[in-house]
């Protein structure tokens, strides 16, 4: 199971600030780094509040990019509205950048090609990227002029080429069959971790554990804490969930000798995990994907 189109573009933001020969790194040539994931943002004023999926920014051209993901086709020209009155002081708020007095910014949206987005002119006056298999193209302009000729042209996306998604395995808005997966093996790599110091039990305290978080989600400590109780409740869910239906995976863990061998450990649990797996997508119904 595919996780959804929001998950997919928050990684492909990620994965253009980290060099990598397999996919497209536009923003890391050009200094920036991830800063925020879905951290909400009061504007100046009392005007409301904006929640940008991912805030990278760059100390070489001191500019900040604001993201939305559009994973779906809904448009909201209320979003819109709240994205035109943002400042620099509201960024700003959050991050530390050098010269902060310099500090501009652009709202971006970022959506696929499949979801048409670019036919309406809601967001005309933001730069818009559009996401396909062959290519990222710009719509707009970037106020930066660097920026704006690193998207000037197409940016090709090879055969060879493979997006990453380990970035930002999973998001609340993905299916408990997608986040499974990643829930199983957080649980045996921390076991095996922690074990080293006597016996641990499989139980719903583990998900305090900021060390455990971390091997859940890698992109944990830049999550806001919004974000981060809101995935942590869903995450609580699949665990108690196992807990209550799957004491045989439970209790194969439990039993495992403090120095066992990890990659043996996971060999005999595939298994099971493939059973809990598949039961979870036999839940799924069309409905359950969600538009955003």
């Amino acid at each position: 199971m595919r996780p959804s189109n929001h998950t997919l573009l928050i990684n492909a933001v990620i994965a253009m600030c980290k060099e990598n020969s397999n996919w497209i790194h536009p923003l890391a040539d050009l200094g920036f780094e991830v800063r925020l994931i879905e951290q909400t943002m009061s504007l100046t004023g009392g005007t409301g509040s904006i929640k940008p999926d991912v805030v990278v920014t760059s100390n070489r051209h001191l500019h900040a990019l604001l993201f939305d993901c559009k994973g779906g086709r809904n448009v909201d020209e209320k979003q819109a509205d709240r994205y035109r009155k943002v400042t620099p002081e509201d960024i700003l708020r959050w991050i530390a950048i050098w010269r902060p007095e310099r500090l501009a910014h652009d709202v971006c949206f970022l959506s696929l090609e499949s979801n048409r987005v670019d036919r309406t002119d809601k967001f005309k006056d933001f730069p818009l990227l559009v996401l396909s298999e062959q290519s990222l193209r710009k719509i707009g302009s970037f106020s930066n002029s660097h920026v704006e000729k690193k998207f000037q042209q197409p940016i090709s996306i090879e055969k060879e080429m493979k997006q990453p998604m380990s970035y930002y395995p999973f998001s609340d808005q993905d299916d408990q069959a997608v986040i499974l997966p990643f829930v199983l093996r957080a649980i045996v790599a921390h076991l095996m971790d922690k074990r080293r110091g006597g016996n641990v039990e499989v139980n719903e305290a583990m998900l305090d554990n900021e060390e455990m978080m971390r091997k859940l989600h890698p992109m944990w400590q830049l999550i806001s804490l919004e974000q981060q109780r809101v995935i942590r409740t869903k995450v609580r869910d699949i665990l108690r969930t196992i807990l209550r239906h799957h004491q045989d995976f439970v209790s194969k863990l439990q039993g495992v000798e403090p120095h066992a061998d990890i990659p043996v450990i996971l060999a005999n649990l595939v298994e099971t995990c493939e059973k809990m797996i598949a039961e979870e997508e036999k839940k799924t119904r069309i409905t359950d994907y969600p538009t955003e």
